[in-house]
């Protein structure tokens, strides 16, 4: 065994789920699943499954101590389509976002009324959904996400794209259990844990905007095999676009929305989607910054998750510390999801940037300026550097 190997196994060993964990998942789904089947009997609703998604669910790619659950509720869109058809978009979001409200709060928080869970609450991504958590005795609250979605055939969103986002989800986790074997779901695990040790995962990525996604992670062992082979070549991910439907990268710019791209991986359930879209630059070129080191001189310590060092303010020494400004926010508004904070805070960071750089006249004003932004959003915390 190799050095790459060794530490690989060596991560593997602290990462891979217990079966405890497991049990306790599948304990709680088939909980959710039977409370809601009963109330929908009780309202004569109409639904075409309930099922576990996510790394979580049907993947089965989660890290130890990842409990998050995200289950998924089809709707039968054919039940919709005539009340849908020829509304604007607009319209649609309207009317979609009543049939979807009535559904959370009559259906889903109604059912899930039981003391098992607490803190049941409305959220909204680009429809609503429910949020709760589940008080376990073994383990901290663990947080459960309840989506409804239109149970669309693959053909259908082939063809057509989603109705909504979420409709293409329950295929990703299809694609992923059905194409990836149990060896390289472990090495979607050490990718995960890698770019987590980066910060540089999720819509929470500390570094950039949005980091590496886990669906990402799958489809990059989906295409280069295993891990290594994945940090072989992360260097070059900026040139050779990742398609499972085998376009050339001039193909691929030609699409409109591909264009301005820094990477692209393909979705292989819909071919006009980019999977990686949304991740950052910066959150990439730092990824790709710790994989050369970590090629050069392979260490365990690449796969450790650290705090973040927190910079002494008060030294007017460091040149760049003397010249940093910051902005504190608190969220007001428990309804609002994250993400929009986020983005707001990133848009008026671009903003600054733009304005503060140079005058109208293009001649230099403060000269290169820099900003990052970080939020705890559990403590509704979020802050603006510069």
């Amino acid at each position: 065994m190799n050095s790459y190997q060794s530490i690989f196994q060596e991560i593997l060993n602290e990462i891979i789920p217990t079966q405890s964990e497991l049990d306790l998942i599948d304990f709680i789904v088939k909980e959710i699943r039977e409370l809601l089947q009963a109330r929908a009997k009780e309202l004569h609703i109409e639904y075409t499954q309930i099922e576990p998604q996510g790394s979580t669910g049907i993947k089965q790619t989660q890290l130890r101590n990842d409990f998050d659950i995200d289950l998924f509720v089809g709707l039968n869109y054919d039940s919709y389509r005539e009340k849908y058809e020829g509304l604007s978009k607009n319209k649609f979001k309207k009317e979609s976002k009543k049939d979807f409200l009535y559904l959370c709060n009559e259906w889903i928080i109604e059912a899930l009324k039981d003391n098992r869970f607490e803190n049941s609450r409305l959220l909204y991504a680009e429809h609503p959904y429910v949020s709760l958590d589940y008080l376990s005795e073994s383990h901290d609250r663990i947080k459960i996400d309840v989506v409804l979605y239109f149970d669309l055939s693959s053909e259908y969103i082939k063809k057509n794209g989603p109705v909504t986002a979420v409709d293409r989800s329950p295929w990703h986790g299809r694609f992923v259990k059905e194409n990836l074997t149990p060896d390289q779901k472990n090495d979607v695990r050490l990718l995960k844990q890698f770019f987590k040790a980066c910060h540089s995962y999720g819509d929470k990525s500390a570094v950039g905007m949005v980091g590496f996604i886990g669906y990402s992670a799958e489809l990059l062992i989906y295409h280069y095999g295993t891990v290594l082979k994945v940090l072989k070549d992360f260097k070059n991910l900026p040139h050779n676009p990742l398609d499972y439907y085998q376009r050339t990268k001039k193909q691929l710019n030609k699409i409109k929305h591909f264009t301005n791209d820094f990477l692209i991986i393909v979705d292989p359930i819909d071919e006009n989607r980019n999977v990686a879209s949304a991740i950052s630059e910066k959150a990439y070129r730092y990824c790709n910054f710790q994989v050369q080191q970590f090629l050069k001189e392979p260490k365990k310590e690449a796969f450790v998750i650290n705090p973040i060092k927190v910079p002494d303010l008060s030294d007017q020494t460091d040149p760049l510390l003397s010249k940093i400004f910051l902005m504190e926010f608190e969220n007001t508004d428990p309804e609002r999801h994250y993400t929009i904070n986020r983005d707001k805070l990133y848009s008026l960071g671009d903003s600054i940037k733009a304005h503060a750089e140079k005058e109208f006249s293009h001649q230099e004003r403060f000269g290169t300026i820099y900003f990052e932004v970080y939020f705890e959003h559990t403590q509704n915390e979020y802050n603006l550097a510069l």
